[in-house]
Formats: C-alpha cells, structure tokens, sequence
C-alpha cells in the first residue's frame, strides 16, 4: 500500500489524476457513496473510466461497517450524479432468496443477484 485515502474525498490525490479507477467490494461499506462517486469523478482525467463492483444481495458481513446493496439503476445514478458519463452496468451471480414461512406475499418471478458492477466514462474535456 502506498498510499492510505478515505474513498469519501480522496484527498491525497490532485484533480484529473488517474486514467482509470477500480473499486471491487468497497462501495457497500461507505457510508455516503454519493460523495465517493463525486470524488472518483474528481481524479478521473478527461476520458477516464471506472470500475465500480459491489453488492446488490449479499449476507451482512466486513468491518468495520457494511452499510449499502445496489441495483443497477441505484449505482448508474450515483455516478451520473457525479457527472459520469455512459454507464454500463449488469448483474452478476443469480441467487435465490427463501423468505421464512411465515411470508405469505412474496414475488417468487422476482429476480436476485449477488453482485452489481457499473463502467462509467469521464467526459473528454
């Protein structure tokens, strides 16, 4: 590790510095991912990309916090918020989900999927 940064700001980091930016099973842990989305759009360099991978039905787990799921539209906003552009996003590993018995509604057609990934561009300047 060379350098530690709060995903939050990215402080350490100046504008525009990074081509590219991958963050794989961190965006549930933040406690505000919106500012993290805005950030990554800060290092990002004119056509820069991201790779975002989390989670969109997944057990509670990690520390210090795990505080967020995402489905595809969530996560494609976020970053188009940021001011991202063309964002591609999809759905990984099919789960089932097993309500307990006393559920008697339950939309069983309803799909579910561990994980959720997005690829966003930063617009050339």
């Amino acid at each position: 590790v060379d350098v530690v940064a709060d995903a939050h700001d990215l402080a350490p980091f100046a504008d525009a510095a990074f081509d590219a930016v991958i963050a794989v099973s961190v965006w549930e842990h933040l406690a505000r991912p919106w500012l993290a989305a805005t950030a990554v759009a800060r290092v990002l360099d004119a056509g820069g990309v991201c790779y975002i991978g989390t989670h969109q039905s997944f057990p509670i787990h990690g520390y210090p916090h795990d505080f967020f799921r995402f489905t595809q539209a969530a996560l494609s906003l976020l970053f188009t918020d940021a001011g991202l552009v063309e964002p591609v996003t999809g759905y990984q590993y099919p789960c089932r989900i097993t309500p307990p018995r006393e559920v008697t509604r339950w939309n069983t057609a309803a799909e579910a999927y561990l994980n959720v990934d997005l690829c966003a561009r930063k617009p050339a300047g």
